[in-house]
């Protein structure tokens, strides 16, 4: 009887024994597999800070070469301006460094602002299609291709205040106001102011298809 009991109670120890082991064993278990959570989640989170802090780098670094490539793209305008009345015989040389530049851009930037440069880079390819064309831009043709080149203009001159870090958005909408603006920047104001008349077609163009604004 007293085996017995003994041996009844050795097996009752074995068994819990057993479940202690189980559960020690489990409870190592868990915990190593929320140590390897606790360290993915640590190395992923790690990895996406690393990717916003490029991205914001890359971001930088777009935005810091965009001023000057709207400012050859305003050099590119004036020299359009000058080949359409008269002032130069020939045509600029296309401003394919510029452009390449904001086309560059259109990955890192805000989304807003980026839409605005694929704007300006496809209405360049427009203007650009127009105006190297080899028509003869003589006539009432004339004063459309300045209109298009004083319009690119102010496509460009839109996106300075982004591109100077002055604001985070770029402004939309085109009124009146603004061509008229964009044509005297491209043609130069002493230019303008000396022969009015000379670009009066283009500001007819501009007064019937947009409106005052404020």
């Amino acid at each position: 009887m007293i085996g017995s009991g003994f041996i009844g109670i050795a097996k009752d120890w074995q068994t819990l024994l057993s479940a202690l082991l189980a559960l020690g064993a489990a409870w190592l278990t868990i915990r190593t597999i929320k140590r390897q959570i606790s360290l993915e989640a640590e190395r992923q989170a790690l990895e996406a800070q690393r990717h916003i802090e490029t991205t914001r780098r890359r971001s930088f670094a777009a935005r810091a070469q965009m001023p000057d490539a709207l400012s050859g793209l305003c050099r590119f305008t004036e020299g359009c301006m000058r080949f359409l009345d008269g002032r130069d015989e020939g045509l600029p040389t296309k401003a394919v460094d510029a452009i390449n530049a904001l086309k560059s851009t259109i990955e890192f930037i805000d989304t807003q602002p980026a839409e605005k440069v694929f704007e300006l880079v496809s209405l360049y390819q427009v203007h650009n299609a127009r105006l190297y064309s080899g028509r003869d831009h003589r006539g009432p043709e004339l004063a459309e291709r300045m209109y298009d080149t004083a319009r690119l203009r102010y496509y460009v001159e839109r996106l300075y205040e982004y591109a100077r870090n002055e604001a985070e958005t770029v402004v939309e909408g085109e009124s009146r106001r603004d061509l008229v603006s964009a044509l005297k920047q491209a043609v130069t104001l002493q230019e303008y102011v000396s022969n009015q008349q000379r670009y009066a077609a283009t500001m007819t163009i501009i007064a019937r298809r947009h409106q005052a604004g404020d």
